[in-house]
């Protein structure tokens, strides 16, 4: 099982995915879970008497979901920032007790740039996909 806490470089609120469900080194994937809690940091305020999931962290649960894959490929941890987000399609609102399968793909990696798909499922139905860019090491 991976510690979570122990691959990425932040802390809580901060760190998004819940679990690990599963890693596929050989074809670059990894499949990550998040429950979003009543008492979830991010819904404050957003919005007060309807609360909603940010879309900005949506698209960073699909970031830190890529960055634990890399650092099992890579076998360390580096610092990783999100350099390219791209075609990100939002399908469906993000409520307190949703369930979220995180999936992400590595499509090419060249020097210390790696580029990703992903998507959000709720409910077996994809809410979410992107694309996007994550640049390994100082910036």
């Amino acid at each position: 099982m991976i510690n979570i806490s122990q691959v990425l470089p932040h802390a809580k609120p901060f760190i998004l995915p819940d679990l690990v469900v599963s890693i596929d080194l050989e074809h670059g994937q990894i499949h990550t879970r998040k429950r979003i809690e009543v008492d979830d940091y991010f819904l404050n305020g957003h919005f007060e008497h309807e609360p909603i999931f940010p879309g900005v962290m949506l698209i960073e649960t699909m970031a830190q979901s890529a960055g634990i894959l890399l650092s099992q490929l890579k076998q360390e941890s580096k610092t990783m920032f999100l350099a390219k987000v791209a075609d990100v399609r939002f399908r469906s609102l993000v409520r307190p007790g949703d369930l979220l399968e995180v999936f992400v793909q590595l499509q090419k990696e060249k020097g210390r740039i790696c580029v990703f798909t992903s998507e959000i499922q709720k409910d077996g139905e994809v809410i979410t996909t992107s694309e996007f860019t994550l640049a390994v090491g100082d910036m």
